[in-house]
């Protein structure tokens, strides 16, 4: 028998057809075994009190396939987990859902809903001042719609972020924390935080005018740290000679008074004089060799530093020894 070409059309147009709805309902049925999967994932979660886990499976698994079943779960691990704003809505959806449906469940949905509502905290936002253009108001990531501001709103316990945004830019934030059957409200203004706009160039100001700033000196602290080490080396030395002139006097009177010039020989007290008196010539020439010592890295320190462009004297640093003592004497700039 052959065929017209109009009815080679059809049959090809009933082939695709077929097939569209054959693969439409494989993957519904993949969905649904899906939404299933997820949905006892749920149940045993929420069993094990992990509602932070739980939750989000419920809504996955709607999402797959939006049973009243599964809404009403979604609304009672909401409620479990103390999120009793999200539970309240999720309650209102499941009896809509039911009510569309003709299911029995949408009184019990509508029961629950009132049973929690006044547990619900309540936050009232309010704008001082007319509303300017452009302007969003947040609690926490919903923004609100202009008819909202002013009436309280059911959120979750807990703290709540209030963000005032204007052109995008974020002019406003205040925190605020609320319990169960808590009510609180936050004040915004439009003016109340922005930044003033930096004030304008002057036009007939120039640049060039303003006077360079100082040419720094990157070695300053060095040659102050030299300056530091040899002062401490000067008075290092100075301890030391006069401990040496101390230890000469010592040695000279317990020598005169208790030894032999001759034969050198001394008494018990002599004996001891003289050699407390050598320890402490020893330990003088110990503490000068220091102080020297350091003297000289203070002056290394200072004359190896790097110098900035301003510096053109050096300072010079001129260890002095005199009849009242030992110490340093400076000249030029730091």
């Amino acid at each position: 028998m052959r065929t017209t070409p109009r009815g080679s059309l059809l049959a090809a147009t009933l082939v695709a057809g077929a097939g569209l709805l054959a693969s439409a309902g494989v993957g519904h049925a993949d969905d649904k075994a899906e939404a299933d999967k997820l949905f006892k994932q749920g149940r045993a979660l929420m069993t094990a009190k992990d509602f932070a886990a739980a939750c989000p499976a419920f809504v996955q698994s709607f999402a797959l396939d939006p049973a009243i079943g599964t809404q009403l779960n979604i609304a009672l691990c909401y409620e479990e987990a103390g999120l009793l704003a999200k539970a309240h809505q999720a309650y209102i959806d499941a009896e809509k859902l039911a009510l569309d449906k003709g299911d029995s469940r949408a009184a019990a949905a509508r029961k629950r809903a009132a049973s929690i509502e006044p547990k619900v905290p309540k936050l009232t936002v309010v704008m001082n001042g007319d509303i300017p253009a452009g302007a969003v108001v947040l609690i926490d990531d919903r923004e609100l719609a202009s008819d909202e501001l002013g009436l309280p709103q059911l959120v979750d316990p807990g703290q709540r972020v209030v963000v005032l945004r204007i052109g995008g830019a974020e002019v406003q934030r205040k925190t605020v924390t609320l319990v169960e059957s808590g009510r609180d409200s936050v004040s915004l203004t439009a003016g109340g935080k922005r930044k003033p706009p930096p004030p304008p160039p002057d036009p007939g100001g120039d640049e060039d005018d303003d006077p360079p700033p100082p040419p720094s000196d990157p070695g300053k602290g060095r040659r102050l740290i030299g300056l530091a080490v040899a002062g401490v080396g000067a008075a290092a030395m100075a301890g030391g000679i006069g401990l040496a002139f101390k230890a000469r006097g010592d040695y000279r009177t317990a020598f005169d008074g208790h030894c032999n010039d001759t034969t050198k020989a001394c008494d018990d007290v002599g004996y001891q004089g003289t050699r407390d008196a050598r320890s402490q010539a020893n330990l003088a020439s110990i503490i000068v060799g220091v102080g020297v010592a350091a003297i000289g890295g203070g002056v290394f320190l200072y004359l190896t530093a790097p110098r900035g462009e301003s510096a053109t004297t050096a300072l010079r640093l001129e260890p002095r020894i005199g009849p009242d003592g030992v110490g340093l004497a400076l000249s030029g700039p730091l």
